[in-house]
Order: C-alpha cells, then structure tokens, then sequence
C-alpha cells in the first residue's frame, strides 16, 4: 500500500493551532460576510485563516481560497505572522490534495517566516509539514529526523496537539518500516498526550492508524474491532476517518475471507472519498473493491472496478512525475532568490565588516598601549635602580647587604616583565588568530541571513573574550608591582563559573570537547571575585588545552562545614608524578607542554593561580594520572 493513501489524516492535528474550534463554519462565514467591505487588518487575516481551516478537509478548493486571501492581505499589511499562518495552511490543503512540491514549497517559505519572529509552534507545524512531503515519497529516514525536530520545538510550546501529532507520525512511520515495538510505542504516547488534554480529535485518528498496524501485523480481527471504534465514536466524526475506516475494514475481511463484507465496507469507503475529493481514497477504495469483487466471483464488477482504479492510478503516477519536475524547479527558484538577496547584501556585510575590524583594530591598539606602559614603567625602575647602586659603589663593603637586596628586586622586576609577555603571548595569540580566520571566512563565503547573524554573534563574543583576557592580565601585572590588592567578599561561585564557561565554550567546540557545567544553587564563599575568575579562567583553559577532540571537561562543587570547593575534571592526557611533584613546588618554562591539538603554552598559568589562591586563604588539591585525566580542587572559606 502506498503511504500517501493513508496519511493525509495527519494533517487534522493542525486545526487546533489556527481555530479554536468552538466557532461553527456558519458563523465564521457570517463574521467574513461583516468584514468584507471592510479595509483588511490583522483581525481578518486570522479570520480567514479559521475559515480556511474549517473548508480543508471538506473542501480544499475553498480551504485553498481563504488561505490564499489571508496570504494577500498579510502582504499589504506586512503582517509577518499571519502570512507565515498562511502559508502553513496552504501547505497543509496542498498535502491533501497530493501536491506535494506546492506543499513542500509554501511550508519551507512558513518555516523561515516563523524562524524570524521566533514563533516555536510555527516551526514545529512547518517541520511536521516537510516531514510528511517526505513520508509521501517513501523517504522514511528523513520522515524520522523531521519529526524529531519538531519534538523539540512541539515540547518547548507546551501545545498538547503538536505533541500528539508528532507521535502520531513517527508512530506511523516506524509501522511502514515494520518495526512494530517502536510504533506502538510512538501511538500509545501520541494517545496519552491526547487522554491528559481531552483531546478526542487526535485521539480518533491515532486508533485508526492502530488498526492499520494490527492489519500489518497480521492480526485481523483486531483491526476489524479497532476500525469499529472509529466509525462508532460518539464524541468525533469525519469523512477522512470514516473513508480511512471503511476502506481497512474492507481490507481486514477480504484477508478473513469474507468478500461480500468487504464489498459493503469498500462502498462506504469510496462513498466518503468521492465526498472530501481525495484522489488517493478514492484510488484505495477502488483497488480494495476490485480484490474483494473477484474474490466474490463477481469478475465483471471486479473488472470494471479494476479499470477506473488503473485510470485513477495512472492520473496520480502521471501527476507524480510532473510534480517531481516542479519541485526541482521550486528549489531551482529558492536558491536564485537567495542568491539575489545575497548580492542586494553584499554592500551591507563589507560595511560590518569594516565596523567590526575597527573595533578590533581598537582592542588591539588598546592592548599595545598598555604593554608599551608597563614597559616603559619597568624600564624606569631599573634605571633609578642603577643609578642608586652606582652611588652605592664608593661603600661597596658597608652596604654589600643593601646592595644584594636591590640586586634582588632587579631580578625580581626583570622576571615580571617576561612573565608579562609570555603570558601575553600565551593568552592573546590565540584568540586573535581566530578572529583574524573568522573575517576571512566572512569575506570569502557569505551564508544565508541566519547563519550570517550567528557569524557576527560569535565574532562579538570573541572579541569580548580578547577584553576580558587583557583586563586580567593587566590586573595581574598591576599587582607584581603595587603589591596584590585583594578584597575579599561574599561570592556567587556558580554564577562566576557560568559566565567563564561561555566564553570558554568556543574553545571547546573547536576541539569538539564537552564542556559539563552541573551548577548548584546556593554555592557561596569568601574570595576576590576578580581574581577567582582569573583562577578558574587559568584551570579551566588548561583542561581544554590538555584534553583530546571528542574528551570531556566537567566542572561541579562540593562543600563540608568550613570550605566550599570547586572541582575542575578532564579526562586527558594527565600528568606522570614526576610532573605533578614539579608542578606542585616550582613552575618554569621548562615545565610547559604542548596540548593536545600542539596549543602552545608558557607554564606560567599555575604560578598566577598559587598566587591568587594563597592571597585569598585558599588551597589547592591536584589529582592527576598519567593517560587518564586530571582533577584540580581549588578550595576557599564558606560564606
């Protein structure tokens, strides 16, 4: 059996989001009739679009009618919302209708009219409607993945009829795989949805399509009983369930062997097809009254029968292949326009781009003034240091001491100047390479408009990184000269970890490393919140560093009655005790390895975290074997 025959009652779940239901078709009509005269606003746009759905099951001439008016009007008025409404509707009356190109086309232009106002149900409704273009042709792989997509967005909306819906299909589709377990499993959901929301319309159909999976499997009589439930519901009727009924009981009895049954069941089937105009019922209420009039013995009937099912069959298969022609000439005109749109563009990116490579231009001349400062700074020291020791010269052996000491602090100073810019080479290469590829990337390959804002967005937050990285080395260099100022206060230890593992988050990506946060509320202690950020900062761009493409870096808390500890965890290269002893009593460059992915490194990171950490009363615990990873535990006073 054709999937198409059996499908097109999928598209009743979309009602409840475009109608309340609780207006007849009679008084929808009346309220057009009052507000045709009229100039058109958003009121009647909406308004013919519950027309429509009141028509597209019963007449999708006229669904396709209204649906149409409401796009027209939605256009003078510049009405995002309801021409994305009514393109979705169309979209629906064109998959009744078996136009699947039309269909495929009208909810693919919904779908990027709902992205951009951000409507969750749209996209969930639009991704439904591709999902089942594809369940007709056959294509049950990308039916699947459709339909879970929508999920995500059917969940977030908390719409009890989209949700439905979805089950409902991926029921539907695993019963055409054959894999029964996985469909009862899908319309058993689909039918709680319905029972927690009362919602009997999905309901019905859902135990339609029960009795066509019992029919598949084998188990006959049960289908018969199903289909029985349908057709005697009380509380819901229409023709689509009513021909779809029909039609499986006739099929269900001619496998029971009692042909006369499914000649009256086959009947009523096409009856109720030729009312809603459905070619596919039709063409299945044909098929299944020919095979029950020849096992009837009645051949003349049967042949008959035979030959307008093979005309109406053949009218579909010729449709069929012109259809496929228009949809490669509807993606033949979408990639056209976009290409069009991205040339009016053109002019308007060059112009971001130059803005965007101003304020990196700033950054870095900021940045380049600033090293130019601390320089400068040092390079003054020494020379009143030198001054002061030649004066010292003429009592060399009376203020031999004095003169060690400053001896000392030249030393000290000179080291601070390194550390200054290995650090700066460390930190800011980087980052600034990456900013550097992301403009090329941008100059050399513009996307579509959404994955051009998702370019820009992940520009800015870069370059945000680049600041936050300079703040805190200044902060830190500032510090080796002045003495390290430390302010202690009550701090949001989960918050702070949250906002650095945004930042962080791109470096992992681009490894393809998990970065696990497991925040807790109520996790509180005693530091300087700017050097905390600088500690993490450093233990958490280590484990990244250390850790292989497809690893794992998780950060979590624990407490006991005195101390709150943060636990930063990577399963990467670890460390042989040799190392961590090292590591533990001394840092220098001689200590620094390359990373996974050769990220160079200046070792120097451990000294800037020993140093916050014992300046804020804190402590630090490593963990550490070599092949398996590495856990820091840095630990500070409870609030």
């Amino acid at each position: 059996m054709m999937i198409p025959r059996c499908l097109v009652l999928t598209f009743i779940l979309f009602a409840p989001y475009f109608s309340s239901g609780q207006s007849s078709l009679d008084s929808l009509l009346s309220d057009w009739e009052l507000r045709k005269t009229t100039d058109p606003d958003t009121t009647t746009v909406n308004l013919l679009i519950d027309i429509a759905t009141a028509y597209q099951y019963d007449n999708t001439d006229s669904a396709l009618y209204y649906s149409s008016l409401a796009e027209e009007y939605s256009r003078e008025l510049d009405f995002t919302r309801g021409l994305a409404n009514s393109l979705t509707k169309k979209g629906i009356c064109y998959y009744i209708r078996g136009v699947y190109d039309l269909s495929l086309d009208a909810h693919s232009s919904a779908l990027v009219l709902h992205r951009q106002i951000g409507n969750g149900k749209g996209m969930a409704l639009s991704l439904n409607g591709i999902s089942l273009v594809y369940l007709g042709k056959d294509d049950l792989i990308r039916t699947i993945e459709y339909q879970r997509q929508s999920i995500w967005y059917s969940k977030n909306s908390t719409d009890s009829s989209l949700l439905a819906n979805n089950y409902f299909n991926l029921g539907l589709a695993f019963d055409e795989l054959r894999q029964f377990d996985s469909a009862y499993h899908y319309l058993d959901a689909s039918i709680r949805v319905c029972n927690v929301y009362k919602n009997e319309r999905i309901k019905l159909m859902v135990n339609n399509r029960l009795a066509l999976t019992y029919f598949h499997e084998g188990r006959y009589r049960d289908a018969i009983e199903q289909y029985k439930k349908v057709l005697n519901a009380d509380y819901y009727q229409s023709n689509w369930e009513s021909t779809f009924a029909h039609a499986g009981m006739a099929e269900a009895y001619i496998s029971l062997d009692e042909p006369v049954t499914a000649i009256n069941h086959g009947r009523y089937a096409l009856d109720y097809a030729e009312r809603v105009g459905a070619m596919w019922d039709m063409e299945r209420a044909y098929g299944v009254l020919a095979e029950a009039y020849a096992e009837s013995g009645d051949f003349e009937n049967a042949f008959e029968t035979h030959k307008k099912y093979k005309q109406l069959s053949d009218s579909i298969l010729s449709e069929a292949k012109e259809k496929e022609i228009n949809l490669l000439m509807v993606k033949y005109h979408e990639a056209e326009n976009q290409k069009l749109a991205q040339e009016n563009k053109v002019q308007e990116k060059e112009l971001r781009v130059t803005f965007l490579a101003s304020i990196i231009f700033a950054v870095v001349l900021v940045f380049t003034i600033a090293v130019a400062y601390l320089l400068s700074r040092n390079s003054k020291i020494k020379s009143r240091l030198n001054v002061k020791l030649t004066e010292q010269n003429e009592d060399i052996a009376r203020k031999k001491e004095q003169i060690e000491k400053q001896n000392e602090r030249l030393e000290a100073l000179n080291s601070t100047n390194s550390l200054i810019l290995s650090i700066i080479s460390h930190d800011m290469r980087s980052p600034i390479a990456s900013m550097q590829s992301t403009i090329e990337l941008m100059k050399g390959k513009f996307g579509t408009a959404f994955e051009d804002y998702a370019v820009f967005d992940e520009l800015g937050k870069r370059v945000d990184n680049v600041a936050t990285m300079l703040n805190n080395l200044l902060t830190w260099a500032g510090a080796q000269f002045s003495g390290i100022q430390t302010t202690i206060e009550e701090v949001n230890a989960t918050a702070v970890v949250q906002d650095l593992v945004a930042v962080y988050g791109f470096q992992a990506a681009e490894k393809n490393i998990s970065l696990v946060h497991q925040p807790q509320a109520n996790i509180f202690l005693r530091a300087d919140v700017s050097q905390l950020k600088i500690i993490v900062q450093n233990l958490l761009s280590n484990a990244i560093k250390f850790t292989r493409e497809g690893g794992e870096v998780r950060i979590d808390y624990s407490q006991n009655s005195s101390m709150t500890s943060i636990h930063i965890v990577d399963n990467g290269v670890g460390m042989t005790r040799e190392k961590l002893g090292a590591i533990q009593n001394k840092v220098s460059k001689r200590l620094s390895d390359l990373g996974t992915s050769n990220e160079p490194g200046t070792g120097l990171g451990i000294l800037l975290v020993k140093q916050f950490i014992a300046s804020n009363e804190g402590s630090m615990e490593i963990k550490s074997e070599a092949g398996k990873g590495t856990e820091f535990i840095i630990s500070f006073k409870k609030v």
